[in-house]
């Protein structure tokens, strides 16, 4: 059985404990949120036996297999190093950081722990997008030279979205298409402008 945290108790961490209980083999053990009546709530309607309000306090305390990280994007970073230092698995939201110094820092960690990092890339798995890999993948529509992508939504929510500790849009939307290009084509970019 793997035993699992979460960290952050915000709209997307619901959905992760949705998705998790689905997962044969896996138990939510705790929960942690900075707010102690937020963090007792997502354990009482998750069934979550045990919550925190400091996610060190709960790294020391729980005995834990693995994390998922669902928090501000300015704070990925230093939770998922956290949690490689205590030589558990992470699933964290993207981006894993605002900037390529984190970036690199949290690689250097995961390297250190030899543990899994994932990165919540969800898009991947969507049926849709695996169909159009697929098709990309068999040779179906020739040889790719170019890729768009448009999406039709809602503004970003308002709240520490809007507050640039996010690494702007280019990060907190649009990491989602890149990391589908990069998947599509099958290569990283050579060169940015």
């Amino acid at each position: 059985m793997i035993k699992l945290g979460i960290i952050g108790t915000g709209g997307m961490a619901h959905l992760h404990a949705k998705n998790f209980r689905n997962i044969r083999g896996v138990e939510i053990a705790t929960c942690c949120d900075i707010v102690k009546k937020k963090a007792r709530a997502f354990a009482n309607t998750h069934e979550i036996p045990s919550y925190h309000t400091d996610y060190e306090q709960m790294l020391q305390d729980e005995l834990l297999d693995a994390v998922s990280i669902v928090v501000n994007d300015k704070f990925h970073a230093v939770i998922t190093i956290a949690a490689m230092k205590k030589r558990l698995h992470v699933f964290c939201e993207k981006p894993p950081g605002i900037d390529l110094e984190e970036c690199g820092a949290i690689l250097a960690a995961q390297r250190r722990s030899g543990k899994l990092l994932q990165v919540g890339h969800e898009m991947r798995y969507s049926k849709l997008l695996q169909s159009a890999k697929e098709k990309i993948a068999s040779g179906l529509i020739g040889q790719v030279q170019m890729m768009v992508f448009q999406e039709f939504r809602f503004p970003l929510l308002p709240g520490w979205r809007q507050t640039g500790k996010t690494g702007g849009v280019m990060l907190e939307k649009n990491s989602h298409f890149f990391d589908l290009f990069n998947w599509f084509a099958d290569s990283e970019p050579v060169k940015a402008v």
